[in-house]
């Protein structure tokens, strides 16, 4: 369920990072797990553009960032 509530959120917000990392968490955690790691890409994409251009106000925590670079990992932050 929360995986369709953060997917018609996105499509509402489709550049707010933190957004897109709440969706990529919650996708890992249906198993929706190559999903996952694209949604955590692209959030940890907006990431790196708001930092670049300074918006403070919307930079991803760092715990937030390193879930979502276990996420966007070729094992998808599991175990091998």
């Amino acid at each position: 369920k929360s995986v369709e509530w953060y997917s018609e959120a996105a499509a509402r917000y489709p550049n707010l990072a933190s957004l897109r990392a709440a969706r990529a968490e919650s996708m890992q955690a249906a198993r929706q797990l190559e999903n996952a790691a694209a949604e955590a890409k692209f959030a940890l994409e907006l990431d790196e553009l708001n930092r670049r251009e300074g918006h403070a106000d919307k930079y991803l925590p760092e715990s937030v960032v390193a879930r979502l670079r276990a996420i966007a990992a070729p094992n998808g932050g599991r175990d091998p």
